[in-house]
Formats: structure tokens, C-alpha cells, sequence
């Protein structure tokens, strides 16, 4: 509990002091909210051309108000997802050395962290294909539990359990990309110390992952039934609760990168193997 709230503390300073910090997940979040207006717009000219036909393809009604709408939460799904690892995944890894960067007093350059995730293109591909998949694990469970129960509490309880599972899922490789970035370690290597630290900051880590998790409840309580609620209120209520998903997702994935890439580096005083970043970081 008290490095969990340690590493809050001082990523709320480091975030206090250097504001740049948050720039690359702006730009991510500006990202989300271009492909979430493109997608809204999809039925409409000049952008159903190129939009349109793949959308069509699961179903032609899919193009034309309002299903379109209803179809919008699948679809925005897939473009985060794409996102996700480019530029997502590289936008992540270049806040992880401007943290490592002044926590070792260094001077931040955002120049010499885009050439870093580029040299580790390869390692920070796989570190995410791992993390998808994992998620891609939970949601095939998650199918398959759906026939073990017909009550509506057993169908409840089990969204919302898949729903704290898939933010823990996302924190077993959450120390690779420090170890890519700060440490400069081999894939190889870098796995294996991914899981040393998550074991040895397991209950700060899930504490942190459990926080993030708690600042996007609220809304998830809309999305795990969107079509109901815009049966209730009018379709344009998808394009409501997705864009406002945007900020939160910024607000979390700020969080759990400064914590976590915090909780990394504080650790290394305690490592009786030594340093991983001292004598690499500013090479």
C-alpha cells in the first residue's frame, strides 16, 4: 500500500512539474477522438468511400442511420485496438524514458526516446501482441463462461468480473517496456525480469491497476449495454458515452505508465542483482 501510494505521490509531482509528460498521450487521445468522428461520419460523402465498403461487409444495413450507430461500438473497438500499438504503444514507451530521464537527473529528450522505440520496434511489437492476446484469452473465457449460468446475477457479475480481470490481464507485461526502454534488455531477458518485478511489486502494481479500474466503472456501467440505452434515449447516445471514454482513457493510461514506470525505477535501489539503469539509461 505505501509504495502504491508513494509512486501516485510522485507521479502527480513529476506530472506537477512536467507538464510535457501528458503530450504524448494527448496526441493518442486526439488520435481516438479523429477515428471516432471518422466512423460517425462513415455513411456520409467523401468519407464512404473509403469507409463504407469494409464496414458493409458485416452487413449492409451498417451504412445507413441508425444502425450505423449501433455498429459504432465494435468498430471503435477495433480502430483503439489498432491504435493501440501504433502509435499507442510507442507513445507509452517515449513518456517511459522521459520519466527514466528525470528521475535520473538527466535532460528529457523526446528525440533520443522516438529513436529508442524505433531501434526496439521488434520487442515492443511482441510485448504487445503478448498483451493482446492475453486480453483475446479473457474474452474467449469470458463466451464461454456466458453458458455456464442463466441468471441475470450470475450474467452481471460475471461482466464485471471479466471487467477487473482485463485491467489486471493488461499489468502482467507492464514492466517490459521500462525494461526495453531504461534497461535497453534483450526480449529474451526483458520477459523474464518482466515477471520478477511484477512478482516483487505485485500488491503496488494491482493497487494502481485497481484505481485506473475504478475511474472507468462508472461509465462502463453504460457501455456493457449500449444498445439498451440507446433503445431508451436515441441512438446518438453511443457517440456520447464512447467520446467521453476518450478523456478516461487518457486520465488512465497516464496513471498506470507513470506509476508503474515509478514503482520500475524505485526498485531498482532495492535489486540485489544491482541497477538495471543506471549505466544504460543515458546511452
Amino acid at each position: 500500500m505505501k509504495k502504491a501510494l508513494q509512486a501516485i505521490r510522485q507521479s502527480f509531482g513529476l506530472l506537477k512539474n512536467n507538464p510535457f509528460l501528458a503530450l504524448p498521450f494527448v496526441l493518442f487521445a486526439l488520435l481516438e477522438g479523429i477515428a471516432l468522428y471518422l466512423l460517425f461520419l462513415a455513411p456520409q460523402e467523401p468519407f464512404s468511400k473509403v469507409l463504407a465498403p469494409p464496414i458493409a461487409r458485416m452487413g449492409e444495413q451498417f451504412v445507413h442511420y441508425p444502425w450505423h450507430l449501433l455498429k459504432l461500438p465494435q468498430l471503435f473497438y477495433y480502430a483503439k485496438l489498432s491504435l493501440s500499438l501504433l502509435p499507442g504503444m510507442f507513445l507509452s514507451a517515449i513518456v517511459v524514458g522521459l520519466i527514466g530521464d528525470i528521475k535520473t537527473e538527466q535532460v528529457p529528450k523526446f528525440r533520443r526516446h522516438i529513436k529508442t522505440s524505433f531501434r526496439r520496434f521488434t520487442s515492443l511489437t511482441i510485448i504487445w501482441g503478448l498483451g493482446i492476446g492475453a486480453l483475446k484469452l479473457v474474452e474467449l473465457l469470458y463466451i464461454q463462461a456466458i453458458s455456464w449460468g442463466e441468471s441475470k446475477v450470475y450474467f452481471t457479475s460475471l461482466q464485471f468480473l471479466v471487467f477487473f480481470l482485463s485491467f489486471w490481464i493488461q499489468a502482467l507485461f507492464l514492466y517490459a517496456i521500462p525494461l526495453v526502454m531504461l534497461a535497453k534488455q534483450s526480449l529474451f531477458k526483458t520477459l523474464i525480469n518482466n515477471f520478477r518485478y511484477l512478482g516483487r511489486l505485485f500488491v503496488p502494481t494491482s493497487l494502481c491497476v485497481f484505481l485506473a479500474s475504478l475511474l472507468y466503472l462508472g461509465l462502463y456501467v453504460f457501455e456493457k449495454d449500449l444498445i439498451g440505452l440507446a433503445s431508451r434515449t436515441s441512438p446518438e447516445i453511443i457517440v456520447v458515452v464512447l467520446a467521453i471514454s476518450i478523456p478516461l482513457t487518457f486520465v488512465i493510461n497516464l496513471l498506470v505508465t507513470m506509476t508503474s514506470t515509478v514503482l520500475f525505477i524505485d526498485e531498482q535501489s532495492n535489486d540485489p542483482r544491482g541497477s538495471l539503469i543506471s549505466s544504460k539509461v543515458s546511452s
